[in-house]
């Protein structure tokens, strides 16, 4: 469902063109092999799965000039993390609605973030990035199986930086 709506939000509010990349959450799966049928692989950090991927996604725009980039990993049925990489604050953040800080997947984005810019030639010097985990200003769910989307600060970060507005009271 939240890959349909990420696409239904791209259409209806022109994100196409705009400096922001959206990964779906089979994103994770394949970076991370899960499900992998080696079960020595199953769950190992694995570039080459998402290399492809990756160039489809930048084709039209190298990775330094995307603003911003939003992951989406689905932990549970009931349970969507968010990840950001805010390009021209240096920042990348998760916002997990349940508090976890996910420092190995936070590292992981890094990584990630590191071989493509490499792969385009440019260096990023891990001095000048921040990787922040889940912040108390986090929306959290009060009960675990209420699926509520929150309104989570990269939302809050698109709304200022590209003017528009995710969520009004006539949308909720």
């Amino acid at each position: 469902i939240i890959n349909y709506v990420v696409k239904s939000l791209k259409d209806q509010l022109g994100l196409k063109d705009a400096p922001v990349a959206f990964f779906s959450s089979f994103f994770f799966t394949k970076l991370y092999r899960e499900g992998h049928k080696d079960r020595e692989l199953d769950g190992t950090y694995s570039y080459e799965e998402v290399a492809r991927w990756t160039r489809k996604t930048f084709r039209t725009r190298s990775v330094d000039k995307t603003k911003t980039i939003i992951f989406f990993r689905n932990m549970t049925a009931d349970h969507w993390i968010s990840f950001a990489i805010f390009m021209d604050r240096k920042i990348i953040q998760a916002f997990d609605s349940i508090g976890a800080n996910r420092v190995s997947d936070l590292k992981n984005m890094y990584r990630w973030l590191h071989e493509t810019m490499k792969i385009e030639g440019k260096q990023l010097n891990p001095k000048e990035w921040c990787l922040y985990g889940t912040r108390r200003e986090t929306p959290m769910q009060r009960y675990r199986l209420v699926m509520a989307p929150p309104r989570s600060r990269f939302l809050s970060y698109f709304e200022v930086t590209y003017d528009i507005q995710f969520f009004s009271r006539r949308r909720l």
